[in-house]
């Protein structure tokens, strides 16, 4: 589905129905006047509290209110037939909070809810009513409404981390049963404790999962996660059996785009100093990380891929084969501190940035690195970024 909409959102950005600039895109105001003419009686904006709610159809479905009268805002329930509402208010007291209450009671029929409202510290559990909801996007509160793991056509749920406090039972206990859950933005210590995230099959975006040696936070989670798109695996020091890390299966998710594999959340800056610090607290194995590193290769889908803080000496055995990820465009090695012997980059078709950052232990970029001399090295190469290697020897690189 997102596909498909991104297809169409494609198609009028070609015909200049939208330009874009930076993160966003803006609608030509001829187009903006058009647009508003043909939806009047379905979309409908208050942007001041002047406006009148009694000229606005009873067909409308679409609906954003900005406006800190309560008056304004308790109208609202008489628009049955509304599937999206964006509320924007600063006023967080209790008499919003019930008006809130009132309105989830009656506006049964919602799809899509945004709540922009830094001083609300909670949303009431009177949201378990809305069966229909498929997006949610709030901020600031510190607990999520215990009725939220019932919503079982959610797909989105976006919270803005803007440094409220959160109480430790900020979730759920039963999100994970929302199987239909696509997109899950929380903050990282949130996700952190989330237990048997596995469950949520249909998602396609994971930020940080943080491996833990425990039942429910294992690697094998995400064996069954085929639909992801974007996964940061955390922690991979907390394996202790390479054999698990096999069970994550990535390399059976065809839909995955971006992976980001990270060991030790440290950033060094005297890379003796960390490793014998590392070494005397006994959680220094080359050769576990070496067969981790060989147990997670991805699928051939692959385009981006970051590897952080990872203390084998070698690269993994799927990565000296350029077949099983010649489609990659990124490539982000950091901190590899004792990886000695880089793959065949050179020869990936369309590799466009290549980032290696803190490899001391590499000295030379040896054959493996390109192609023996019969064809280009880098075909589609646009950036190099090299920093703290000590590279004596390595082929010749010549512009296009």
């Amino acid at each position: 589905m997102e596909d498909t909409g991104g297809r169409y959102f494609d198609i009028l950005v070609k015909k200049s129905f939208f330009d874009k600039y930076d993160n966003y895109y803006k609608m030509h105001d001829l187009l903006h006047k058009l647009a508003q003419s043909v939806s009047a009686q379905e979309c409908f904006r208050i942007i001041c509290e002047n406006e009148l709610l009694d000229r606005i159809p009873e067909t409308i479905r679409h609906l954003a209110v900005n406006s800190n009268n309560l008056e304004v805002v308790r109208k609202i329930r008489k628009f049955k037939n509304l599937h999206s509402l964006h509320l924007t208010f600063s006023n967080g007291d209790q008499d919003f909070v019930d008006v809130l209450t009132k309105i989830f009671e009656t506006l049964r029929s919602i799809r899509l809810l945004c709540i922009n409202n830094l001083q609300l510290q909670m949303i009431p559990e009177a949201i378990g009513c809305l069966r229909h909801l498929r997006y949610l996007k709030i901020a600031s509160v510190t607990q999520l409404p215990r009725s939220l793991s019932n919503l079982y056509h959610l797909m989105f749920i976006i919270y803005d981390d803007t440094g409220s406090k959160i109480q430790d039972d900020f979730l759920p206990k039963d999100l994970n049963n929302l199987f239909n859950l696509h997109y899950l933005k929380l903050p990282w210590d949130v996700i952190l404790g989330m237990h048997g995230i596995g469950k949520l099959k249909s998602l396609q975006g994971l930020d940080g999962f943080y491996i833990k040696n425990e039942i429910g936070y294992k690697i094998g989670e995400l064996e069954h996660m085929n639909e992801l798109r974007q996964l940061r695996i955390k922690r991979l020091q907390n394996v202790k059996d390479a054999k698990e890390t096999y069970n994550a299966k990535l390399y059976q998710k065809r839909n995955l785009m971006d992976l980001s594999l990270e060991w030790r959340d440290i950033h060094v800056n005297n890379c003796d100093s960390y490793l014998v610090n590392i070494s005397s607290q006994n959680i220094l194995d080359p050769y576990l990380d070496e067969k981790v590193l060989d147990n997670l290769q991805p699928n051939n889908s692959l385009k981006q891929l970051q590897i952080y803080s990872f203390i084998g000496a070698r690269s993994a055995i799927w990565m000296n084969n350029i077949n099983l990820f010649s489609n990659l465009e990124y490539i982000k090695l950091d901190e590899c501190l004792e990886w000695k012997t880089l793959p065949p980059f050179g020869q990936l078709p369309f590799l466009k940035s290549l980032i290696l950052h803190n490899m001391p232990k590499v000295k030379q970029l040896d054959n493996k690195f390109h192609i023996n001399g019969k064809n280009c090295l880098f075909p589609s190469l646009k950036v190099l970024n090299i920093d703290k290697l000590h590279v004596f020897h390595h082929p010749r690189v010549v512009p296009w």
